[in-house]
Formats: C-alpha cells, sequence, structure tokens
C-alpha cells in the first residue's frame, strides 16, 4: 500500500508542472499573436508614429492604440516576467522593424520553466524560444 501511495504522490508532482507549462506555452502563443498584430498595424498605416504598442508588465500585457486599451491580458498565477524592467513597451517603425531598445520577452512559470519572444533588429521577425 505505501509503495502505491509513493508512486501516486511522485506522478502528481509532474502533472501540476505540467499544466503550468501549458499556461506559459499558451500564453507566449498568445502574446506573440498579439504583437506580430501591433507589427501589422504599423506597416499597414505606414507611419512611424507609434499608435498601436504592445506593454508587456509584471502581471499582465496590454495591446494599446494610442492611449485606448485594446486588449488587456492577466498571467496565470505563478507567472511573471523575468526582466529588471516592471514594463516593456513594444512598437515597429513603418517597415515593421522594432523601434526602441526592447526586444525580447522572457516569462518564467513558478517551476523555474522559461519560455522567451525574440524580435530581430534587422527585419521584425517574431520568434518564441
Amino acid at each position: 500500500m505505501s509503495i502505491i501511495l509513493i508512486l501516486i504522490s511522485a506522478s502528481a508532482v509532474p502533472a501540476g508542472n505540467y499544466v503550468e507549462n501549458q499556461h506559459l506555452d499558451g500564453l507566449i502563443r498568445e502574446m506573440a499573436w498579439d504583437l506580430a498584430s501591433v507589427r501589422q498595424h504599423a506597416v499597414g498605416n505606414n507611419s512611424g508614429d507609434p499608435a498601436w504598442r504592445l506593454s508587456v508588465r509584471q502581471k499582465e500585457y496590454v495591446v494599446l492604440e494610442g492611449t485606448r486599451i485594446v486588449k488587456r491580458r492577466a498571467y496565470e498565477n505563478g507567472i511573471k516576467l523575468r526582466s529588471s524592467s516592471y514594463r516593456k513597451d513594444f512598437y515597429f517603425d513603418e517597415q515593421g522593424r522594432p523601434k526602441g531598445n526592447q526586444m525580447v520577452v522572457i516569462l518564467q512559470g513558478r517551476g523555474g520553466h522559461e519560455k522567451k519572444i525574440i524580435v530581430a533588429a534587422q527585419t521584425g521577425r517574431i520568434r518564441m524560444v
């Protein structure tokens, strides 16, 4: 009986990590999709004005058109922005290249699992790692 209980308790721990990793993967995909949308607005509007931007914060990210909030997405419990700064803003020029020096987002789960979004400086290509 005790062997069965040990096996059950050992298998329950990875299941929690699996669910957290799935939340983190889903969040990073959604954020990359929204970042691509912000980039597309900059290219489509054909202006260098940072009217559309994605603001990544410690507990949420926000898509803004000027000062109007278009979308607000909170992170699940245990997921946080791994950065020394409280906020990172991403916006693009009319060629789709990132403006400013923000090119990487790293989100971390409670178990230490990390996911990154990297924006290429020269092309604006968005990829998830």
